[in-house]
């Protein structure tokens, strides 16, 4: 059974949708993206991502006006006011999984 229309169609749910369109369209470009999603409405695909990690990972790159540095758990906070698709609970595993997560603050 299918929620009621107006539910599918919350303002909250269309905020997170149009995030995670802007980030793919970061992602894989937004041209790329015009072609996707009416494709994706049809059939649907995801798109995977991989980095073979057997080699060491290249060093972050460097700009004047950014501090990058790995993630720590004080500074989950911010990270999630800067990414509204991100959770509290993504992050965490992540982290469990033994992930990297490199951040970089900008000023």
């Amino acid at each position: 059974m299918l929620p009621p229309r107006d539910a599918m169609a919350s303002p909250g749910r269309l905020r997170r949708l149009a995030y995670r369109l802007l980030d793919v369209g970061r992602t894989i470009g937004f041209v790329r993206l015009a072609w996707t999603v009416p494709r994706w409405l049809v059939r649907r695909e995801f798109l995977v991502t991989v980095k073979d990690l057997s080699d060491p990972l290249p060093p972050p790159a460097r700009d004047s006006d950014v501090a990058w540095r790995r993630l720590a758990p004080a500074e989950i906070p911010r990270l999630l006011a800067q990414s509204p698709t991100l959770t509290d609970t993504e992050v965490w595993r992540r982290l469990r999984e033994g992930q990297e997560c490199w951040i970089g603050w900008a000023g």
